[in-house]
C-alpha cells in the first residue's frame, strides 16, 4: 500500500499502462478491512505494543479476510502457487511483479542510453 501510495505519482507518469490494474488491487485491498488491520496492528507501525491484536483477534481477521471461506481463491489472489504459469494481472503479486520489471527495462534502456 505505502509502494503506491509513495510512488503512484511515478507509476502513473511512467507506467501509465498499468494505473487501472494498480488501482484496481489497491482498491481491493485497501476495502479489505482485516488486511488493514493485521498490518496497522499486527504486521508493520505498530507503534505503540499495547495496540497489538491477540492471536485470537488475529485468527478472527485472518479467517474475515477471506470471508470465512474461500481461503484458496483469496491465496491465488495474492500469489498462485504456479505464479509463472499465470496471468500475473490476476494476482497482486504478479501485478508488482510486472510493475518490477518495467521498471526495471525503462530504468535499462535510460541507462544504457547514457553510456
Amino acid at each position: 500500500m505505502e509502494v503506491n501510495e509513495k510512488y503512484g505519482k511515478y507509476f502513473k507518469e511512467e507506467l501509465h499502462e498499468y494505473t487501472e490494474l494498480r488501482n484496481k488491487f489497491y482498491n481491493e485491498l485497501n476495502k479489505n478491512t482485516s488486511i488493514k488491520k493485521l498490518r496497522n496492528y499486527t504486521v508493520a507501525h505498530v507503534s505503540n505494543k499495547a495496540d497489538y491484536l491477540s492471536a485470537n483477534e488475529v485468527q478472527n481477521e485472518i479467517v474475515s479476510m477471506f470471508g470465512g471461506n474461500h481461503v484458496s481463491e483469496f491465496l491465488n489472489w495474492l500469489c498462485p502457487e504456479d505464479i509463472d504459469k499465470t496471468d500475473k494481472n490476476k494476482s497482486l503479486v504478479g501485478c508488482w511483479s510486472n510493475l518490477e520489471m518495467h521498471c526495471q527495462r525503462r530504468y535499462n534502456n535510460c541507462s544504457n542510453q547514457g553510456t
